[in-house]
């Protein structure tokens, strides 16, 4: 006999070996694809918040590089208001534009690299006046509530926060007013 023969336990039976059965197969082929897809979904979470770790990151940074503006030119320069950073609106001469001090082309080239990770518009929203100033990021992360969206803002009192508004409405955190800027 060329076929291999197993010796069954209780009947003492020469048998020869089967495969697999087609509802086999399918049962473990669901299985394989419902792991995937779990770990497929994870991945996509795990890079939202990678990339809102990376505007956080941004947002800190410009906070910082706003006070080295401040220390240089003794004040923040008073854009026009709030504008979207991201729209390329900002004028020339401010903490915000790409044409100004060193210390602004940084801070510029850090609002540009925020916008780069938000498929949102807008996504940056900014403001400043002669003491204060206060910038606003939008999240990639979910809130809670229907259709949220998330913020992280900084301002020139060193504060930072997250907050959510329900669809794509204008951050709730900013003091939109006059000065001070902030985040409230």
């Amino acid at each position: 006999m060329s076929s291999i023969l197993f010796l069954k336990a209780k009947s003492r039976q020469l048998i020869a070996p089967h495969g697999f059965t087609l509802i086999e197969l399918l049962v473990v082929i669901a299985i394989i694809s419902l792991l995937s897809s779990v770990v497929l979904a994870s991945l996509s979470t795990s890079r939202l918040k990678a990339k809102d770790a990376a505007i956080k990151e941004n947002m800190i940074g410009i906070r910082t590089l706003a006070g080295i503006y401040f220390s240089d030119n003794n004040n923040y320069l008073p854009s026009q208001g709030f504008v979207f950073c991201d729209s390329g609106n900002v004028d020339p001469g401010t903490m915000f534009s790409s044409t100004g001090p060193s210390s602004a082309k940084r801070i510029a080239e850090a609002i540009t690299q925020i916008t780069s990770l938000i498929s949102e518009v807008p996504s940056v929203i900014c403001g400043a006046g002669a003491n204060t100033f206060v910038v606003v990021a939008r999240l990639n992360e979910v809130g809670v509530g229907p259709n949220p969206t998330s913020w992280f803002c900084i301002d020139s009192s060193g504060t930072s926060k997250v907050s959510y508004t329900a669809g794509a409405g204008l951050p709730p955190v900013v003091n939109f007013a006059s000065e001070p800027y902030e985040c409230s």
